[in-house]
C-alpha cells in the first residue's frame, strides 16, 4: 500500500503519521522510509491528532456505532477504545473532523446534525456536546470557544466552551 501525504497525516518527532483507506494507521520513520508498526482497525479511520503519547482516531462505518481510538505512539498497541454516542454520525468528507487543543482537550466533530463532543483523553467517552445551527465542515478550539466553519451557509459561528453540555448517558 502506497503512503501519500493527505489531509490525514501529521507530524512528530522523526514520524510521519499517515490513515490509509480502509482501516489502518501507522507511522513511517521519514529517516528510513520503514514502518514502526501497523495496527489494524475495524472501521474506516476518518480523522487523527498526536496528543501526547497516544493517536487518537475517529473511527466510522455506516452500519456500526461509531468510535474513537487511542494507540500508543511507540507500539501502536490499543489503549484506548471508547463508542460514540447512539446515533453518532460522523460527516464522510474527511475534513477537520478531530481537534486536539492547545491545553490537550480532545474535540470530535460528527453528522449531519451540527455536533461537535468534547472527548474525555481519559476514557475516550463524548462527555459534553454542542449542536451548531450551522453546518460545519472543519472546526477550531481556542481557551473558552469552538469556532466552525460552514461553506455550506458562508458562515463562521462561535460558542463558548462554557455552552457546551454534558452528554447524556446511553439509555
Amino acid at each position: 500500500m502506497a503512503c501519500c501525504r493527505s489531509d490525514s497525516t501529521q507530524r512528530r518527532a522523526n514520524s510521519e503519521w499517515a490513515a490509509s483507506t480502509p482501516w489502518e494507521s501507522w507511522p513511517l520513520d521519514v529517516t528510513t522510509g520503514e514502518y514502526r508498526w501497523v495496527t489494524a482497525v475495524d472501521r474506516n479511520p476518518v480523522g487523527m491528532v498526536v496528543i501526547g503519547d497516544l493517536v487518537w482516531l475517529a473511527l466510522q462505518q455506516p452500519t456500526r456505532r461509531q468510535h474513537v481510538l487511542a494507540l500508543d505512539i511507540t507500539t501502536g498497541e490499543v489503549v484506548i477504545d471508547a463508542l460514540l454516542p447512539e446515533g453518532a454520525s460522523m460527516l464522510d468528507d474527511r475534513n477537520g473532523m478531530m481537534v486536539a487543543a492547545e491545553d490537550g482537550t480532545l474535540w470530535l466533530l460528527v453528522g449531519t446534525d451540527n455536533t461537535v463532543f468534547r472527548i474525555d483523553t481519559a476514557t475516550g467517552e463524548a462527555v459534553e456536546q454542542f449542536r451548531f445551527s450551522v453546518r460545519p465542515t472543519t472546526f477550531a478550539v481556542t481557551d473558552d470557544a469552538v469556532l466552525a466553519l460552514s461553506p455550506y451557509d458562508d458562515a463562521v459561528a462561535r460558542v463558548a466552551r462554557s455552552d457546551f453540555e454534558p452528554v447524556p448517558a446511553d439509555e
